[in-house]
């Protein structure tokens, strides 16, 4: 007969293989007369489904508004945007829905928005670029000032220094 070898690491592992074993038949056991028939949705969304029995009307709601009502279903509820210079910008309203309003909603059912975001700019960020569009004018012109008071000429090309007016430099007509 052939003497085995056993090492220390091997009987730590035959130990460890032994707990788990011991540790898996003390798992509770579910039985047909123990488990309780569950549904899959969460209870936020079981609430949802028992407030709201058919679908409500979200026509023109904001973005925001239609967070708060579909946050507990909104695994289903699917979004399309499109953007429109009408609406200002941030602003967002529903502008068509699936199903229509009043239809009755079954747990797990689909729900589709088109939303309409705007990129219109408001009256405030219109006067805040014009602003600044008039600083930055206001800055050319005292840094043309400066260079006037200095004697460079503002109209040659100081990278290639050739001499050529902005005009000409490196184009094919001069």
């Amino acid at each position: 007969m052939r003497a085995i070898k056993v090492t220390a690491g091997a009987v730590l592992g035959i130990i460890a293989l032994g707990a788990l074993v011991d540790g898996c038949s003390d798992r509770p056991s579910y039985t047909a007369a123990t488990a309780t028939p569950t549904s899959t949705w969460a209870p936020e969304a079981q609430t949802f489904y028992a407030e709201h029995r058919t679908m409500p009307d979200v026509r023109g709601w904001s973005l925001k508004r239609l967070n708060k009502l579909f946050d507990p279903v909104r695994d289903t509820v699917y979004v399309a945007e499109k953007t429109s210079a009408k609406l200002l910008e941030g602003k967002s309203k529903v502008t068509k829905q699936e199903p229509a309003a009043g239809t009755k909603l079954v747990e797990g059912q689909t729900v589709k928005l088109w939303i309409t975001v705007g990129t219109r700019p408001s009256p405030a960020t219109l006067a805040k670029q014009r602003k600044a569009e008039r600083e930055r004018e206001r800055d050319r012109e005292q840094y043309r000032e400066r260079l006037r008071k200095a004697g460079i000429d503002q109209d040659r090309n100081s990278h290639r220094d050739r001499g050529e007016s902005r005009f000409c430099s490196g184009r094919w007509w001069c």
